[in-house]
C-alpha cells in the first residue's frame, strides 16, 4: 500500500550539505581575513596541518555522502554495493559504474590536497575543486532542487541549516579523538598521534571560520563557538579523571563544546525555524535531463588489481562453499541442475533478475580443467541475514579427454543458452590449481577431506548460530527504531512494537492525529524477496479500521542496493537507515555504542565469542 504510485522524491540536502561546507571554507585568504579581523593573528604555517585536516575531514564527509546515498544522478552497480558492504579499499575495487570513477576522481583531490605543502598549493587544489565539483552542485542547487513545501523556508537557507548539521555532526563532534565524519571504511586513514597533535589549533580555528560564515557574526561571538581555539587537546581521555572517578570540572578538549553547540546554537536555530536539521528539507527535481558530473563519471583510471583483489572482485567479495566431484552427483550434473534452478527462481520471484555463475579455468595439460559456481541467494528465515554465498564445484571437468570432455561441453553450452537468453551474468578467470586453492582458503566454508563429518557438524552449528544471530540483529533494529521514536516525536503511548495482526506481526506502529505509520525493520535490505514483504505489508496497513492516512515503511540496518530504492519508491514506500540515525542522531550522543556495533557488524569475525553467551543488557 504505503500510497501507491507516489515516488518519494530524492532527498539531497546532505550531499548538498557537506559541498556547501568545502565551498565555505575554500578560500585560504579569506580565512587569514577572517583571523586577523577575529582575534588579531596572522594566517601562520603552523595552522596549515590543522587547515589541511579538517578540508580533508570535509572531502571524506562528501565522499560519505556520495557513496552512501541512493543520488540519483550518479550511478551505481552490484559491484560497487558489494564491495560498499564489505568495506572494500577503493583501491581494490575496478571502475564498473559511474559513481566507483566519480569517488575515486574525487579522491584524487583529497590525495592533492595530503600532498600540499604551502597555502598557495592548498588554494590551488581548492580552485580545482570548486570548478570540478562545487560549482556542478551549485548550479544543481540553484536550478533543479526545490524545498520542502511543508516550510515557508527559502531554499539557501535550509541549504545553510543542512551544512550546520554537517558541521555539528561531523565536525564537532570529536568524542573519538578525532572528527566523526574523518574516518571511511574504504579509504586509507592517517590518525597518528603526531599528525592530530600538529593539526589541533589549525583544525578548531578553522572550524571556528566555518562557524561564524554559517551562523553569523553575532551568534558567533555570543556562543562558546568564539572560545573553540582555546583547545588543548580533541578529547578527554581516563588520564584525566580525577580521584572520584569524574570528568574535570575545568576540562581543555575540543569536545567539551558539543553539548554547548547543540544547547547554544543547534536548538535555538531549529526553534526559529521551526526545522530539525536531521530532517529532509531538500529534494531533486526527477525531470533533470542535464548531465553535471560527466567529466567526473567518464574520466577512469587503470585499476590494477593483484591476482588476489581479482579472485576476490570476480566472487563479488562473498564466502565459498566446495562440493567436490567425488561423486557424479557432486561434479557437472549438480553444478547444471542448480544453475537452471536458481535461474528458474529468479524468473519466478526475482522480478527476472540475472542469476550469477563463476567459472575458473585452470590450465593443465594437455588442456584446461574448469571449476564453476553459483552463487546461491538467501537470507534466513526471518529475513534478517544474509547467508548468500558460492557453492562451487572444484575441478568437475575439463576439454580434452572422453567423459570429463563431454562435461565440459554439457556445461558450456547451457552457460552459452542462458547467457543467449540473457538470464544469467557470468564471471570468470583463469588460474592455476594450486594458487585457486590457496585463495579460496579463507573464503571457504564447509567440506574439508577426511574431517568431512566434523565439519558438517560445525556447518550445522554455524547456521544455528547465524540463525539466532539474524534474530537478535532483527530484534535490535526493532528496538533501536522504537527507542529513536518515543525520543524524538512521540511517547510510547502512541508508538508500539511487535504488535500482532491476522496478516502477521508488525516490528513497529505509530499512530498521531491524522497517521498511522506502519514500519516493517530489516537488518539486511539485499536478498529479500519484495514482492512477498509488499503483500504482507500491504495486509497489515489495510488491517485497522481507521479512517486516518496509513503509510508503510521499511528501516534497514545498512544501505539498501540502489535497485532495492527503485522498488521501494515504484512501490510507494518510505525508508530509512537505522545505522545512520544511530550514528548522527543526538538522541544517541553518549550512548555505549561500543556492544551494539560489535553484535550488529563485527560479530562473525570474531570466533571465539559464544553466541549462547548472555550479553547483559546494560552493555548494549
Amino acid at each position: 500500500m504505503g500510497n501507491k504510485g507516489k515516488r518519494q522524491k530524492p532527498s539531497i540536502g546532505g550531499i548538498l550539505g557537506s559541498v556547501e561546507i568545502i565551498d565555505r571554507v575554500g578560500d585560504v585568504d579569506e580565512f587569514g581575513e577572517w583571523l586577523q579581523n577575529e582575534f588579531g593573528t596572522k594566517r601562520s604555517d603552523k595552522l596549515l596541518d590543522g587547515y589541511k585536516f579538517f578540508t580533508e575531514t570535509a572531502f571524506r564527509v562528501f565522499l560519505h555522502q556520495t557513496i552512501y546515498s541512493k543520488f540519483p544522478l550518479i550511478q551505481e552497480d552490484f559491484v560497487f554495493f558489494r564491495a560498499r558492504f564489505e568495506g572494500v579499499r577503493l583501491t581494490s575495487v575496478p571502475n564498473t559504474c559511474e559513481k566507483t570513477a566519480f569517488i575515486k576522481n574525487i579522491n584524487d583531490h583529497r590525495r592533492s590536497l595530503r600532498k600540499a605543502d604551502s597555502w598557495e598549493e592548498v588554494q590551488t587544489v581548492l580552485d580545482d575543486f570548486k570548478e570540478e565539483v562545487v560549482q556542478p552542485f551549485q548550479n544543481l542547487f540553484e536550478n533543479h532542487t526545490f524545498a520542502n513545501s511543508d516550510y515557508e523556508i527559502e531554499k539557501a537557507k535550509l541549504l545553510r541549516q543542512k551544512a550546520i548539521f554537517q558541521v555539528f555532526t561531523r565536525f564537532n563532534d570529536v568524542g573519538d579523538g578525532y572528527p566523526n565524519g574523518y574516518y571511511i571504511t574504504v579509504l586509507d586513514t592517517d590518525l597518528r598521534e603526531e599528525r592530530l597533535e600538529s593539526a589541533l589549533e589549525g583544525y578548531s580555528r578553522t572550524l571556528q571560520f566555518v562557524w561564524s560564515q554559517l551562523v553569523g557574526d553575532e551568534v558567533f561571538k555570543e556562543t562558546c563557538l568564539s572560545e573553540l581555539h582555546k583547545s588543548e587537546r580533541w578529547s578527554y581521555s581516563i588520564n584525566v579523571f580525577d580521584e572520584s572517578g569524574g570528568i574535570p570540572d575545568e576540562r581543555a578538549d575540543l569536545d567539551r563544546f558539543f553539548g554547548e553547540v547543540e544547547e547554544g546554537v543547534v536548538r535555538p536555530l531549529e526553534a526559529e525555524n521551526g526545522v530539525e536539521i536531521m530532517d529532509d528539507v531538500l529534494f531533486l527535481d526527477r525531470e533533470v535531463l542535464e548531465d553535471f558530473f560527466t567529466e567526473l563519471t567518464s574520466r577512469t583510471q587503470e585499476t590494477g588489481l593483484d591476482t588476489q583483489e581479482e579472485f576476490d572482485y570476480q566472487l563479488l567479495w562473498y564466502q565459498v562453499e566446495f562440493l567436490r566431484s567425488t561423486k557424479i552427483f557432486n561434479g557437472v550434473p549438480a553444478f547444471i541442475s542448480l544453475m537452471g534452478g536458481t535461474v528458474n527462481q529468479k524468473k519466478r520471484f526475482a522480478d527476472g533478475e540475472k542469476a550469477y555463475v563463476c567459472k575458473f579455468t585452470h590450465p593443465v595439460e594437455p588442456g584446461n580443467d574448469y571449476t564453476y559456481g553459483v552463487l546461491v541467494e538467501a537470507s534466513g528465515s526471518s529475513g534478517l541475514a544474509d547467508y548468500s554465498g558460492w557453492v562451487m564445484f572444484y575441478d568437475c571437468c575439463g576439454d580434452y579427454s572422453g567423459f570429463s570432455g563431454s562435461e565440459h561441453i554439457q556445461a558450456e553450452t547451457l552457460i552459452e543458452n542462458h547467457l543467449e537468453r540473457d538470464e544469467i551474468i557470468l564471471r570468470e578467470m583463469e588460474l592455476e590449481k594450486d594458487e585457486f586453492k590457496e585463495m579460496v582458503s579463507d573464503m571457504t566454508v564447509g567440506e574439508r577431506g577426511s574431517q568431512l563429518s566434523e565439519e558438517l557438524d560445525q556447518k550445522s552449528e554455524t547456521n544455528r548460530r547465524q540463525t539466532k544471530l539474524g534474530k537478535a540483529r532483527g530484534l535490535l533494529v526493532e528496538l533501536i527504531s522504537y527507542y529513536y521514536l518515543t525520543r524524538k516525536d512521540h511517547s510510547s503511548d502512541n508508538v508500539d512494537w511487535n504488535i500482532s495482526f491476522d496478516a502477521g506481526e508488525l516490528d513497529v506502529q505509530v499512530e498521531t492525529p491524522d497517521e498511522i505509520r506502519f514500519i516493517e525493520c530489516k537488518y539486511d535490505p539485499s536478498n529479500q524477496d519484495w514482492e512477498y514483504e509488499f503483500n504482507k505489508l500491504e495486509d497489515k496497513v489495510r488491517e485497522p479500521e481507521s479512517e486516518k492516512s496509513r503509510q508503510g515503511e521499511f528501516w534497514f540496518w545498512s544501505s539498501p542496493p540502489q535497485e532495492t530504492v527503485r522498488r521501494l519508491e515504484e512501490e510507494g514506500y518510505r525508508y530509512k537507515v537505522v545505522s545512520e540515525v544511530v550514528r548522527d542522531a543526538p538522541e544517541f550522543r553518549d550512548k555505549d555504542l561500543e556492544h551494539l556495533m560489535f553484535v550488529m557488524e563485527k560479530i562473525e569475525q570474531d570466533e571465539h565469542r559464544d553466541l549462547d553467551e548472555d550479553i547483559p543488557l546494560g552493555e548494549l
